[in-house]
């Protein structure tokens, strides 16, 4: 898996393509009980149009119902985001944003764990 080179590299599309490894072989894992490699209906879907939308790594968290999709800057990000708005049923919400510059901490309680 080319994760962290295409991370380092700063390569999007290597980037996705390694994500969506990663999607495909966790969710085949459950894909007898949740249906598919990912949730079916509104949730798989989802992920499809993401792809088809041009998001270059894409998936669900878990077991869903959350999906995501990267893209490359603000601009396809903000077109994305509309276009999944406009699809959205009641009660659906998109938050749009970057990634962190400061990476990720762990806590646990006031203790920091990790960074």
């Amino acid at each position: 898996m080319q994760l962290l080179p295409a991370l380092a590299e700063a390569d999007l599309a290597g980037f996705g393509t390694a994500l969506g490894e990663v999607q495909r072989i966790t969710g085949g894992w459950f894909a007898s009980a949740q249906g598919g490699v990912f949730a079916p209906g509104e949730t798989g879907e989802l992920v499809e149009r993401l792809r088809g939308w041009g998001a270059v790594g894409v998936g669900q968290s878990s077991w869903g119902p959350a999906v995501y999709g990267i893209v490359g800057d603000a601009g396809a990000a903000q077109a994305l985001a509309e276009r999944v708005r406009g699809v959205m049923g009641p009660g659906g919400s998109v938050y749009q944003g970057g990634f962190s510059v400061g990476g990720a901490r762990v806590s646990r309680g006031a203790e920091h764990v990790a960074s």
